[in-house]
């Protein structure tokens, strides 16, 4: 079995979007591969998590979800700390 991961269909209105999703569904079945429809989102939508961030079309925005957000920023909070330790140490 073939394996294609994360695709994107956009469209300027849901319509197109629609029609795109079919689109590219009917081509990736005419040529073999297997929707999974468990994880697949097939209707038109303005907000989808893909790649691991949020988009939000009406918005414009892309963000990390929550954890990530969360996880991202005590990372930061530690290299900034340790960065002030070293700096004071050098100082």
């Amino acid at each position: 079995m073939i394996y294609l991961d994360d695709f994107l269909c956009l469209g300027e209105s849901a319509v197109q979007c629609a029609t795109n999703i079919r689109s590219s569904r009917n081509l990736f079945q005419s040529l073999g591969f297997q929707i999974n429809t468990e994880k697949a989102v097939l209707l038109p939508t303005t907000t989808i998590t893909f790649l691991g961030l949020i988009y939000k079309s009406v918005e414009l925005t892309i963000s990390l979800p929550p954890d990530k957000r969360a996880e991202a920023l005590a990372r930061v909070s530690f290299f900034l700390q340790a960065f002030s330790r070293v700096s004071s140490d050098l100082g």
